[in-house]
């Protein structure tokens, strides 16, 4: 079965919801993402997000992971002895691991980088995968998250 892009989520000017379909942007598509992909002010951060327009709290900015595979903590330890493993979260009694490494697991916003000394996190992960702004951002602010605890690299 073709998977199928979903519809853009964004209002028109008109107040009627966008036509478009996307896949690489979700929940946008390109014309209403809310970010652009760039050099990181954080040295040695490599790229990082950068917002493409102010952001109230709570806006918003995209979708995390696309596809993860559940695991009990029992599959999760056989799998990764060391009980450490990039992209994984725990939630609840299970772990969430990211699929594919670079077969699109990951929209853009993936590319957002941890806070770091002097950083102050602008961005919020939910349990749904969906990134919100968790105070307000101004134009071509570097979107910053920390992961949480959950979070095991």
């Amino acid at each position: 079965m073709l998977e199928r892009c979903p519809q853009c989520t964004a209002k028109t000017k008109a107040g009627d919801r966008c036509k478009r379909t996307t896949c690489k942007w979700a929940p946008f598509c390109a014309a209403h993402k809310a970010y652009r992909v760039g050099p990181s002010e954080i040295d040695g951060a490599g790229r990082g997000a950068f917002a493409v327009r102010d952001m109230k709290k709570g806006s918003t900015i995209g979708s995390y992971v696309i596809a993860t595979v559940k695991q009990t903590e029992a599959q999760f330890r056989d799998e990764h002895p060391s009980g450490r493993a990039t992209h994984t979260a725990k939630i609840g009694s299970h772990y969430y691991t990211a699929l594919g490494a670079g077969n699109r697991t990951h929209n853009q916003v993936g590319m957002l980088n941890t806070t770091s000394k002097g950083g102050r996190n602008n961005a919020r992960l939910l349990a749904s995968g969906r990134v919100v702004a968790s105070r307000g951002v101004k134009k071509d602010d570097e979107l910053l998250l920390a992961y949480g605890s959950s979070y095991r690299i």
